[in-house]
């Protein structure tokens, strides 16, 4: 049984059920991605979503990637490549773990769609000749 203080608000966890809290607009929540994500995501949804609107018709677009080949610093070059030609853009990569084991490899890029559809069509062109397992991410 938790007792949570006075004003406190519940933050869902999907993941086990164990919630995080808010007070104010203060959010504490566990500290591992595959907890934590989802948490902040509800909050973001619940309390900001008109703050999270795409600007200037921007997109994002990433690859889910795995196998032997599939980490970050694996990929440096690539990802320093694409930072260089597409300066416009957002890059970012964000590993998921399983336990101690390694799932996946979030990669991709943020901006003008044709940027965004350019920069993508590099790396997967890239990581299929590294022979790396990619599908869209949801």
């Amino acid at each position: 049984l938790v007792t949570f203080p006075q004003g406190v608000q519940i933050v869902p966890n999907p993941f086990n059920r164990i919630p995080g809290f808010m007070v104010k607009q203060h959010y504490f929540v566990p500290g591992f991605p595959q907890m934590a994500h989802p948490m902040i995501e509800w909050a973001l949804d619940t309390f900001y979503r008109d703050a999270f609107q795409p600007v200037d018709g921007r997109v994002e677009k990433a690859f889910l990637l795995t196998g032997p080949n599939a980490y970050e610093s694996a990929l440096l070059d690539l990802m320093e490549r694409i930072v260089a030609e597409y300066p416009d853009l957002r890059l970012f990569s964000l590993p998921s773990l399983v336990g101690q084991e390694r799932k996946h490899l979030e990669l991709g890029v943020e901006g003008a769609p044709l940027r965004v559809d350019a920069a993508m069509a590099e790396i997967q062109k890239e990581i299929e000749q590294r022979g790396i397992t990619w599908v869209w991410r949801p």
